[in-house]
């Protein structure tokens, strides 16, 4: 829920919580997550008292909340424009389009930025930023809001291989245009030749090639746009400017402008010095920023957004320990693969302990490859069923050099019954790659 808020930007919204709640600290959670995405038709009320609706003979927040239900269904917002939508399941429908596909593993397919001019579609393990899923073939039918049987030329930019791809496609007698993706999925424009420009954010990079913004230091980030509709046809100057939706994050650049020869389509702007203040979450709330894109050209304004993860500046974790095949401790199951000699090695994958916590960890170090990453689901013993956790098993990519450092930063979860109260620990994380592994 924390980061599906995207799926209910066209529903209005309100989350009652309470003071003392053993369920107040997993509210807040949502909260933020609400506050993080941004956007919304949302109001929040915490009242005081614990796990009820009213006080006894009275029905004040009863009243409230059946008021707030009636008068959002007597005025309801309009059809989007533009939406985006997470789903969990194979096949489903959502604004008239439809979407099949052979998806059986845990995860996600997401439709994002969805106009009648175009839209991206994608596979997650998991949210925001997980890996595409190992296989999942997608089919997609638009809704009927193109001319009937009429061409339409199609551009598809996939992001894995920086491939753009041309074709044109006719649209069948109900004016539905069908479209088919693997796993790894595409930003597709649809348009005719007398259309404007249709700009979308695609991508980043941050220093050499980085994904992680560093805490405490000014980080240098460059976008990458799209122009998913029709082509120029003259150089044009685009001005773009970015801006964080988080306060402990501050951008040098009001704006950058990026020149646009005849035809191009792929833009990448000059860096923008972004400083980063933003410290570790203590629950389970957001922990990347996210930013708003402004594009700008001729007189017409597009907006979209970033998501970018932060490498925070914390103590380092002491005492690593190791599961490469083998248990880190008596009691542990395994969950890594190589040599089992609890050492970190060139092709092996391993899972890091902490004092016996297993660790999720974050790096964008390019010897961990970052798409064959798993998380282990774990719940941790409460009277409740709500401690679920993750930790991760990274795999290092053979070939990495002896005795390279691999660097990021980790978090595990404890957890507390009354209130249930889920507590993350942040720290460092450096690994020495110090066999020819696997």
């Amino acid at each position: 829920v924390r980061y599906t808020f995207k799926n209910l930007r066209d529903v209005k919204l309100r989350l009652h919580n309470s003071t003392k709640d053993e369920l107040t600290y997993l509210n807040t959670e949502v909260h933020k997550g609400a506050i993080w995405e941004g956007g919304l038709h949302y109001e929040y009320w915490q009242f005081e008292g614990g796990h009820m609706i009213d006080l006894p003979g009275k029905t004040e927040v009863f009243e409230k909340a059946m008021n707030f239900v009636a008068t959002a269904f007597r005025d309801p917002l309009p059809k989007p424009v533009k939406w985006w939508h997470y789903d969990l399941y194979p096949e489903f429908q959502v604004w008239d389009y439809q979407v099949k596909s052979n998806k059986k593993e845990p995860g996600f397919i997401y439709l994002n930025g969805v106009t009648r001019n175009g839209f991206g579609i994608s596979s997650l393990q998991w949210l925001p930023d997980g890996p595409p899923l190992i296989t999942c073939d997608m089919a997609v039918t638009t809704a009927a809001v193109y001319q009937p049987t009429t061409l339409y030329n199609i551009v598809k930019y996939i992001k894995t291989n920086k491939q753009m791809v041309k074709e044109a496609m006719k649209s069948d007698a109900a004016g539905r245009l069908h479209f088919t993706s693997n796993a790894m999925g595409y930003e597709l424009g649809i348009y005719k030749e007398d259309d404007g420009v249709d700009l979308v954010g695609v991508d980043y990079s941050i220093g050499e090639n980085q994904r992680y913004l560093r805490e405490g230091i000014e980080n240098k980030v460059s976008v990458t746009i799209f122009n998913r509709g029709g082509e120029t046809s003259s150089w044009q100057k685009i001005s773009v400017a970015l801006m964080p939706l988080d306060s402990s994050v501050t951008v040098s650049d009001k704006f950058v402008f990026v020149n646009v020869a005849p035809g191009e389509r792929l833009l990448l702007t000059p860096s923008f010095r972004v400083f980063c203040s933003k410290k570790p979450p203590l629950h389970g709330e957001p922990s990347a920023v996210k930013f708003k894109i402004g594009m700008g050209l001729d007189g017409k304004e597009w907006v979209d957004e970033l998501i970018v993860p932060v490498l925070f500046d914390v103590p380092v974790f002491e005492s690593l320990t190791i599961d490469d095949g083998r248990p880190a401790f008596d009691s542990a199951a395994v969950y890594g693969s190589g040599n089992a000699d609890g050492v970190a090695g060139a092709g092996e994958s391993i899972m890091l302990y902490s004092n016996g916590h297993r660790l999720r960890v974050y790096t964008d170090d390019p010897w961990v490859e970052q798409t064959k990453e798993r998380l282990v689901d774990e719940v941790l013993p409460a009277k409740w069923p709500d401690g679920y956790t993750l930790s991760s098993v990274i795999k290092i990519k053979p070939g990495c050099p002896e005795g390279h450092w691999v660097e990021g930063v980790a978090s595990y979860e404890t957890k507390t019954f009354m209130p249930i109260e889920r507590k993350l620990t942040w720290g460092r994380v450096r690994i020495r790659i110090r066999n020819s592994g696997f």
